[in-house]
Order: structure tokens, then sequence, then C-alpha cells
């Protein structure tokens, strides 16, 4: 019977597909295309590169930091120094002062520099987040 419709087919062929409002249509659409999730084995590190060469990243850094600054290495090396980094405290160790804050200071595209304040005092574990366009590979 050849006028019978085949609903598996049917059915494997939308499982590829996004469902997108009106005008827009699946190739001109940026989607995941790589990603890490964070777990304790890669010390909460995490990104998402996506289609267009867009990248997220992060992580959780250690409170063994002084007011002169740790380097750390990105996951994914960005394509210049024109990104985006910023860090946010996750608990305090010790007692702070009004002035006491952290920086990310873009040091490569491959590695940032995180600065604290605050008499060098130990801010405890903070969190970063880069984003911006990915070296090319």
């Amino acid at each position: 019977m050849s006028d019978q419709i085949n609903v598996n087919a049917i059915a494997n062929t939308l499982q590829t597909k996004v469902d997108l409002p009106d005008g827009v249509n699946q190739a001109s659409c940026d989607f995941v295309v790589d990603y890490q999730l964070p777990t304790s084995s890669n010390g909460y590190r995490w990104y998402r590169l996506y289609k267009s060469g867009w990248v997220e990243q992060g992580g959780v850094v250690s409170s063994s930091m002084s007011q002169y600054g740790q380097e750390h290495s990105l996951l994914i090396p960005f394509e210049n120094t024109s990104y985006s980094i910023y860090v946010t405290l996750n608990q305090f160790a010790g007692s702070w002062s009004a002035e006491a804050m952290s920086r990310a200071i873009q040091t490569s595209t491959s590695t940032f520099t995180i600065q604290c304040g605050g008499n060098g005092v130990s801010p405890g574990n903070m969190s970063w987040y880069a984003c911006g366009i990915a070296a090319q590979t």
C-alpha cells in the first residue's frame, strides 16, 4: 500500500529539528556545539561553545589568593583580549571591611588573573564567568 504514512520516519526526522518562530530558519540559529558540565572532578569548571564561535565559560576559584593576584587558565582560549570576565564572591573567610572587593583582569587570550582587595584577607570561594569569541581551532 503506497498511500500509507510512515509515522516512525516522520518522528525520527522531527527529533533533530528545533521548534522555531515563524520566519526563522534553522540555518540562521546559533546553538551549542560543544560543552563541559561542572563537576567536582573538573574543579566545577564548565563551558558552552556555540556554532557562531561565541563561548561562555566559568568555574570556582579557591580561597588561596592574595591581593597581588592569582593566574587561572581559561578552558577555551579567546580570539583576543576583548572578552568579558566577572567574579562573584560565594562565601567569606574571616572578616571583611567595607572596601573589600575582587576583580578579574584579562591577562591573555588563555589566562586571567583575579585580584582581591580588603587588607589582604582571603575572600573565600569565588565563581568566575567569561564570555566572548573563541579562538579559531
